[in-house]
């Protein structure tokens, strides 16, 4: 490994599972593009390349990105491959998402990169497996310094890992991006086949066990009006069952199982509301895409979802796991719509004000230049530090 040749411009590469939508995979790719105008930035994907929206973006960035082409389930392959990547680009900082130390620090210590930074995206307990925790436990707040992404998350990783001070930065959006939009809204409508007296509840998210759409399906059946619709946008392993409860529940005039959309900015602006049913959260980046639509939210109270939404002024939390809770908060929103409005409004300005992408890309940079100054020098970080003022 040689350090860095040009202290203006460090090199820094993203590790993730794919370069996909979900809400881990976008946060890492917003973070790249806010990073390229000071940083040499690339981007890993262990799976093969899906052309997604993020990695279009990272490419037309001038971003390098790689594809490791990826087997299910644990791949020797991954530490020569990822160990080649790391020889190519010769980093100062690699940074990891999710579950990916297992395969990432080997290859790493090896290259003997000055700087590893991992970000949890979920509580602790639940973001690795057994073997995933054993190599957090020797590694964060050690070899490698951990990011939380919500106090909730940061919480989690005190009492998992015994890390007392971890570093936390919350995720953000770019909120510019959503916002309400009349004539998206009536597009969209027109488009799906919707009327404006139509009341769309939207959840976004892949349907997997954490999000529960299960749950959220028999909270949705057990409502007493018929103007309501569900709108599931996303994939995951419970598709099948989902349309298959749809489809056995005579639920199909009213939930629509969209799967996956490339149009969730006007999916937003089209809904009424929003909802979200998981059983565990660590700082969810569809929730905060709703209220900066100016939308409602009915949520479980879960991880850091108290700390994006406030209970009454901006939306409905209830207890994980309660049909009957979220029952009723749905309802009481499509019952009383001035309540909705005053909801919806609030939503809008908490997100104008507190999540912003730029905040959390400024956050990321100052730990990197404090990294950097501490492990080249002061003026290197100087430098450092200098550049990254101009954006």
């Amino acid at each position: 490994m040689t350090s860095t040749t040009n202290p203006i411009r460090p090199r820094v590469l993203q590790i993730l599972p794919i370069l996909g939508v979900a809400g881990a995979e976008r946060m890492a790719a917003q973070l790249a593009l806010g990073l390229a105008p000071s940083y040499e930035v690339g981007a890993v994907g262990m799976y093969s390349f899906i052309d997604s929206v993020p990695e279009q973006a990272m490419r037309a960035a001038g971003i390098r990105l790689w594809s490791l082409n990826k087997r299910e389930g644990f791949d020797v392959r991954m530490f020569p491959r990822l160990d080649r990547v790391l020889r190519e680009f010769q980093p100062d900082i690699v940074h990891t998402h999710l579950y990916l130390l297992r395969y990432s620090l080997p290859p790493c210590i090896r290259r003997r990169i000055p700087i590893l930074v991992h970000t949890v995206h979920n509580l602790a307990q639940r973001e690795a497996d057994a073997a995933g925790r054993a190599i957090n436990w020797m590694a964060l707040g050690k070899r490698v310094i951990p990011v939380a992404v919500s106090r909730s998350v940061a919480d989690s990783l005190r009492q998992v890992y015994r890390i007392e001070d971890p570093v936390t930065i919350p995720n953000g959006i770019r909120a510019g991006e959503f916002h309400p939009d009349p004539a998206a809204r009536a597009e969209w409508r027109r488009a799906m086949g919707f009327g404006e007296r139509d009341f769309l509840f939207v959840s976004t998210g892949r349907l997997t066990p954490q999000k529960n759409p299960l749950l959220l399906l028999r909270a949705f059946r057990a409502m007493t009006s018929f103007e309501a619709h569900l709108i599931l946008v996303g994939q995951g392993p419970l598709q099948s069952q989902v349309e298959e409860e749809v489809r056995a529940a005579g639920l199909g005039h009213r939930v629509h199982v969209l799967g996956f959309r490339d149009d969730i900015r006007e999916c937003l602006a089209a809904a009424d509301a929003f909802v979200l049913s998981s059983d565990w959260e660590g700082h969810p980046l569809g929730v905060m895409e709703a209220m900066a639509c100016g939308l409602p939210v009915v949520a479980t109270s879960v991880g850091g979802v108290p700390e994006v939404v406030e209970s009454g002024p901006e939306g409905l939390l209830v207890p994980p796991g309660d049909a009957a809770s979220l029952t009723g908060a749905m309802q009481f929103l499509l019952d009383n719509p001035q309540r909705r409005a005053a909801m919806g409004q609030a939503s809008r300005r908490r997100a104008a004000a507190e999540f912003s992408e730029e905040t959390m890309v400024q956050a990321y940079d100052r730990l990197y230049r404090s990294k950097l100054a501490a492990v080249f020098g002061a003026p290197r970080g100087a430098n450092v530090a200098a550049a990254a003022e101009v954006r």
